[in-house]
């Protein structure tokens, strides 16, 4: 008699050990197919935003640039990194400050460029008037 039951138990054992890997399977390809998903929609919003771009915070592309950006950002070499990632990385610590930065303050900083520059053109100016 325990000798049935212990039958009955290894066979109830398997069962739900094969209902678990079912289960963790189907998990898996689900993550896998909404991993796929996601990585062919960052690829198409990444191929038109940059096929549709003519400027970069009032910084206009020229749409020769737009075709070598696009080999810049996704083009991977043998050793399956793209001349963006290479670059990125030889200084990762002050290009990630910078990026950072650069997101962080956006348009403020190319207005306070402008203005610095406006500034020095007019002081440029000033002083050739002067002389």
């Amino acid at each position: 008699m325990l000798e049935d039951e212990a039958n009955d138990a290894v066979t109830y054992l398997k069962r739900v050990r094969e209902q678990q890997l079912a289960v963790a399977q189907a998990e898996q390809e689900e993550a896998m197919r909404r991993d796929e998903a996601r990585a062919t929609k960052f690829f198409t919003d990444l191929t038109s935003g940059i096929k549709n771009l003519s400027s970069i915070r009032g910084i206009s592309v020229p749409k020769e640039d737009r075709a070598a950006l696009y080999n810049y950002i996704t083009r991977v070499d043998a050793d399956g990194l793209t001349q963006y990632q290479k670059d990125f990385n030889s200084n990762m610590v002050n290009n990630l400050i910078e990026s950072a930065y650069f997101t962080m303050k956006g348009d403020a900083l190319l207005d306070t460029a402008a203005r610095n520059g406006q500034t020095s053109a007019a002081n440029k100016l000033r002083d050739v008037l002067k002389h």
